[in-house]
């Protein structure tokens, strides 16, 4: 996993991208190629090493989805296109996860998902007293969604 994004970062100084610049889009498509590359390494060990595999899918997802938020923090622009692509990739990535059915990417899904309303919240209300009330909510919300998916993946016999 280290290895992977190792691999993203090279790839994103080689090319010049960097976060204060406009290239926040160029290094987020990197950063989501490269955990692609793992979720994809970890489907090559789900027969060998089936405890595994979960985990790298997890990772790929979650390592798709969280940084993207985090790189959108420091530019308004740049911020509404990676959380759209950070949604996508994890609403796709949770019906991918029900439907094959694969436990980690489901899981990593959910995350994703609750990292975007997280970012999309926090940049929204400002106040300590709306904070405190959208966090206790969408925490009880997260609790919820994965109850829901693990029902929903014991009762796939996954």
């Amino acid at each position: 996993m280290g290895a992977t994004y190792t691999a993203a970062a090279a790839a994103s100084s080689l090319a010049g991208l960097s976060v204060r610049d406009s290239s926040v889009v160029g290094i987020g498509i990197i950063l989501v190629v490269a955990s692609a590359a793992l979720a994809t390494f970890g489907e090559t060990l789900r027969r060998r090493q089936p405890a595994v595999h979960a985990f790298f899918g997890f990772a790929g997802v979650a390592g798709a989805t969280i940084p993207l938020y985090l790189l959108g923090s420091n530019n308004e622009t740049a911020s509404i296109h990676l959380d759209i692509l950070g949604g996508i990739i994890a609403s796709v990535a949770l019906l991918a996860g029900v439907a094959i059915p694969r436990a980690g990417i489901a899981y990593g899904a959910v995350v994703g998902l609750a990292g975007l309303v997280l970012d999309i919240g926090l940049r929204n209300f400002h106040t300590s007293t709306s904070i405190g009330v959208f966090l206790t909510v969408f925490g009880a919300a997260v609790i919820g969604a994965l109850v829901a998916v693990s029902a929903l993946m014991r009762a796939r016999g996954k």
